[in-house]
């Protein structure tokens, strides 16, 4: 049964991450563009994954859409009496 959830937010990952970037339909004329397709997703699954263990780690969870925010986020570095900082959108 739990690999059945995992299943079905596998899907969900897939079809958020489409329509977010896009991507619909693909079509491939070669099999390397289909592969490399393939990986992509692949890739963006295991990352999204990550987080979420590592955010689970400190008891905290992904809620709603939150990929459809990552195109808000916006860093700087300054500099401040000989301090370096780094500085974050919410």
């Amino acid at each position: 049964m739990l690999g059945y959830r995992e299943l079905l937010k596998v899907e969900e990952f897939f079809q958020t991450t489409k329509a977010m970037l896009d991507t619909r339909p693909v079509y491939h004329q070669q099999d390397e563009a289909i592969r490399g397709h393939v990986f992509c997703s692949f890739l963006a699954l295991v990352l999204r994954k990550g987080l979420e263990v590592r955010l689970a780690a400190v008891r905290l969870k992904c809620q709603g859409r939150w990929l459809m925010d990552l195109d808000r986020l916006q860093e700087i570095e300054t500099e401040q009496e000989g301090k370096r900082f780094i500085l974050r959108t919410p």
